[in-house]
């Protein structure tokens, strides 16, 4: 009896439509802003194209046949086209700018680099300014900011390429600060401070802080601001709450706080992003 290979079934990005906030194509990149719910889970599946993932807030664990990657808030993971991967996003769910590489794109890279047809997380001060300005531009949204998106995209696979040449191994995350990040998505709600999270680790409260800005890129406070933030999104886009409630549950002084510090973070007002699925395919044409 003849046995046929089976045929690699393609899902598209994302693999659910309801996580979808927003989507555009510009010069054979197509961009998908998305947010996946605390505690998702995306079963094993594969793209037709190749992506880059920038990791805006949120926490998730991404599993191949030969490796997990464990990505954190300003990662960015190059996937290749038909890699089967499966995904867990942790308790503060994740926001993620998906960006798909067009066939002609892809050919195009193909003379100077890999980086997007290898599986690579990178975290970088500069790699993550690119996406923050990726991420603005995105927000305003004219005919001038498919320019800059297209632009701003080949810098970041440029400059990524640059980066897995001369990248040395990183260093693994101790088990105690791992123990300390997990503390932080647990107990969000309750106003912690540094030397509580030193006591619970039973490490000194400078070493502590010192160790967290080093592996994670900032202060603990700032963290736990990120993961309030989080939360506070998945509430705005559910819908089913005030915003002065989510603001006191979040553990703002007031709405009038709330609203300031998410702005801050995001760009934009809780009103504007409670309204985003509403604003599919925003770029003029």
């Amino acid at each position: 009896m003849e046995h046929r290979a089976a045929r690699q079934i393609y899902l598209p990005v994302p693999i659910y439509p309801q996580d979808c906030l927003r989507q555009a194509s510009v010069a054979d990149f197509t961009f998908h802003e998305t947010f996946h719910a605390p505690g998702c889970v995306l079963p094993c599946h594969a793209h037709e194209r190749a992506t880059i993932n920038l990791l805006l807030e949120g926490s998730f664990h991404e599993s191949f046949r030969s490796r997990t990657e464990v990505c954190m808030q300003s990662s960015i993971l190059f996937r290749p086209a038909g890699e089967d991967h499966r995904d867990q996003f942790g308790t503060i769910g994740g926001h993620v700018m998906i960006i798909e590489v067009g066939a002609s794109r892809l050919e195009t890279f193909r003379s100077f680099t890999d980086v997007v047809e290898a599986i690579s997380q990178q975290r970088d001060a500069q790699l993550e300014a690119i996406g923050q300005k990726i991420m603005q531009e995105w927000r305003i949204g004219d005919e001038a900011a498919r320019l800059a998106l297209e632009g701003l995209t080949l810098e970041l696979v440029a400059t990524a390429s640059r980066k897995t040449k001369t990248m040395r191994p990183t260093r693994p995350i101790p088990r105690w600060l791992c123990q300390v990040r997990d503390l932080l998505h647990d107990r969000w709600e309750e106003p912690l401070l540094v030397a509580d999270l030193a006591a619970a680790a039973e490490v000194h409260p400078v070493y502590l802080a010192r160790a967290f800005r080093a592996h994670f890129g900032c202060t603990p406070g700032v963290y736990l601001r990120r993961v309030r933030i989080a939360w506070a999104k998945h509430q705005l886009l559910q819908g089913a709450r005030p915003l002065s409630d989510i603001a006191f549950a979040a553990g703002f002084a007031d709405q009038s706080h709330f609203t300031k510090v998410f702005k801050q973070e995001t760009g934009l007002t809780p009103g504007q992003f409670s309204q985003i699925r509403d604003r599919q395919n925003h770029f003029p044409r």
